[in-house]
């Protein structure tokens, strides 16, 4: 029974990862409010839970500023690369919806709907991605898609967590509120860190990490 309460024990652990996860949270909402800097703030957040959460390596404040710092200019190009796609798909969406019911309406709601799939299963690995690999942008986009393919049933899984909280607010208006409080308790910090046990093991498999 004391071996549960020391510093090594359960409890103190769970408490432990309570706390890195409520700091991380933190940290990442605070990166996020210029928005310029979201992208470099989501690279930190992966790193650092797949570093720090899931593997229990270093320290979240160190490791978060220092991935932070360190990989600003990729994982900002890359987040205004694909806020500007996602825009650029959403306007030819409203365009598409506003066509008469054709047949030819129907064939380019699908098209862009794909690539809007697509895109997502890259984002998926993206920022991630950024934080284990020293390359070129022209190598992140590529490799964060040909891995998002690769591991199908991982990506399926990261979209749908990713997707959580919209698709629970649209079920029910009524839990806004609760949605939205969880999140920005621990919420990001919370699903960047169970999305790191996957990515984690897909970075294993492409041997990028140790």
């Amino acid at each position: 029974m004391r071996n549960i309460f020391n510093m090594d024990g359960p409890v103190f652990t769970l408490l432990s990862k309570a706390a890195d996860i409520l700091i991380l949270n933190i940290m990442f909402l605070v990166t996020c409010v210029p928005i310029i800097t979201i992208g470099a703030g989501l690279t930190a957040l992966y790193a650092t839970a797949m570093k720090c959460i899931c593997r229990g390596e270093g320290y979240v404040f160190k490791t978060f500023l220092k991935e932070f710092t360190s990989h600003f200019k990729h994982s900002t190009l890359s987040y205004l690369l694909v806020a500007a796609a996602y825009m650029i798909l959403y306007v030819d969406f409203r365009f598409v919806s506003a066509m008469p019911s054709t047949a030819v309406s129907w064939i380019l709601s699908i098209v862009v709907c794909s690539v809007v799939l697509l895109l997502s299963m890259m984002v998926s690995y993206l920022f991630a991605y950024i934080a284990v690999a020293d390359t070129t942008m022209k190598e992140i986009f590529k490799n964060s898609m040909i891995i998002s393919i690769a591991r199908l049933p991982f990506t399926v899984l990261m979209i749908a967590l990713n997707l959580a909280p919209v698709i629970m607010v649209l079920v029910s208006g009524y839990i806004y509120v609760q949605v939205m409080a969880f999140y920005f308790l621990a919420g990001f910090a919370v699903v960047a860190s169970v999305n790191s046990l996957l990515l984690n093991k897909t970075f294993k498999k492409f041997n990028l990490i140790d």
